[in-house]
């Protein structure tokens, strides 16, 4: 079991990382710029608290999106510039899935945004990227 988190930059001071972990509970942080700790940072979290995530995923349907919300893309008619884009991947259960997601594209799935804050919320990012 893996799951994947990747935040790309923006026009502004939007945190830039990615964040892994690993069915063992295993997180590895990457922190590239607008975050208190660059380079890598490894933590743990409770293994019960990763099935769970992945049960939230699923339930949340993660692995029904779309591959890409992104300018140009079927599902992505109104579009903004100046936003993140996050790359999320979940292999778990044989299943595999992942979704490019660049913000501002306004017809995304409000629940996508809200299942990569829950990502991060599991993997605890907050400890590394507070300014």
């Amino acid at each position: 079991m893996r799951i994947t988190l990747e935040r790309g930059p923006c026009f502004g001071t939007c945190p830039v990382y990615s964040v892994t972990l690993d069915g063992s509970g295993a997180v590895l942080f990457e922190g590239r710029r607008f975050v208190a700790d660059t380079g890598i940072s490894t933590g743990s979290v409770p293994r019960a608290r990763i099935d769970s995530l992945v049960a939230e995923l699923t339930a949340g349907g993660y692995f029904d999106f779309a591959d890409r919300y992104i300018a140009g893309e079927p599902g992505c008619v109104q579009y903004a510039t100046d936003l993140p884009s996050v790359i999320t991947e979940v292999r778990a259960g044989g299943r595999s899935k992942r979704i490019e997601h660049d913000h501002g594209c306004m017809e995304a799935p409000k629940a996508l945004t809200a299942l990569e804050g829950r990502i991060d919320s599991v993997a605890g990012v907050a400890r590394w990227i507070r300014r």
